[in-house]
């Protein structure tokens, strides 16, 4: 039987949140159109985490992600790169990382480039056997409860690398457009039930765009929800658009510090508008229900 404890015993454990340090493993999910710079800055994202650290970094690819780095060696430092072209190997690769198996022991921090094309592949592969089709069969059109069992395992797939202890999990996905030309929304190129799925561990979802100006290439992050994006962010250092280049920064500094007690607690801001002059109230309804990220 048990031991009870006294109140007195159970209240002796408990640490004041004014003063205690959060330890937090950042888990991330960034996302945009194609060669915007998704992979380049989640592994700047890396490197700053890893710092003097030196943990190794687990770059899972799933196609030729790794690629755009060959032109920053800074950010290949201390990573292996794992080409996963089966999405079934993420379960076992995930396995492997929570139970600290032979050659998974030291790695910090993992990047799953493209999760998306993974769950595209897992959506396909799931429709060809609901309807009965071989492999090489065209895909018919896909029916809405078509999308439950394969984003109920993916979301099951993280699960497994977020519950690795000491372990930064960052994701990157494509974007897709939702809406029309007057409510078009941007978001990851990933069920809704999927993001509702994975809201809660989130500490930051957001979307890299790049604009070509007079002064040359820009590219920025937007890192809190508004009418046309969905974003989420639990880190206070992050502004609402933030520099490209200042994010890795920022995102490290907050793990080391002791913000993160405010930032975990703290309910999320509402959403920004990016129009002035359009209230909440004459945002035109889509008939493509948006998904919010809160």
């Amino acid at each position: 039987m048990a031991t009870r404890r006294t109140p007195n015993e159970i209240l002796a454990r408990i640490s004041s949140m004014e003063t205690q340090i959060v330890q937090k493993d950042l888990i991330s999910l960034i996302y945009g159109a194609s060669g915007v710079g998704k992979t380049i800055l989640n592994m700047a994202i890396a490197q700053a985490i890893r710092g003097d650290e030196g943990w190794p970094i687990l770059f899972l690819d799933s196609s030729d992600g790794f690629v755009s780095l060959g032109d920053f060696p800074t950010l290949m430092e201390g990573v292996d790169r794992l080409r996963v072209d089966d999405y079934r190997d993420l379960p076992v690769i995930g396995d492997a990382l929570r139970e600290r198996k032979k050659g998974f022991q030291e790695y910090g921090i993992t990047v799953m480039d493209e999760i998306s094309s993974w769950f595209t592949d897992m959506l396909h592969a799931w429709v060809r056997e609901d309807e009965g089709l071989p492999a090489d069969a065209p895909l018919p059109e896909i029916k809405g409860k078509q999308y439950g069992p394969p984003t109920h395992a993916l979301l099951d797939i993280v699960n497994k690398f977020h519950k690795t202890e000491n372990m930064h999990l960052l994701l990157v996905a494509h974007e897709q457009e939702r809406g029309g030309e007057l409510s078009k929304r941007y978001e990851p190129s990933l069920s809704p039930q999927f993001l509702r799925g994975i809201n809660q561990r989130m500490h930051l979802v957001a979307r890299v765009e790049g604009v070509i100006r007079t002064d040359g290439y820009k590219r920025s992050v937007q890192t809190q929800p508004s009418r046309k994006v969905v974003a989420k962010s639990r880190i206070s250092y992050l502004d609402v658009t933030e520099e490209y280049e200042d994010v890795p920064d920022k995102i490290s500094a907050w793990l080391n510090s002791a913000q993160q007690v405010e930032d975990l607690t703290t309910k999320a801001p509402t959403e920004v508008y990016e129009d002035e002059a359009i209230s909440p109230e004459e945002v035109v309804e889509s008939d493509d229900e948006p998904v919010e990220v809160e």
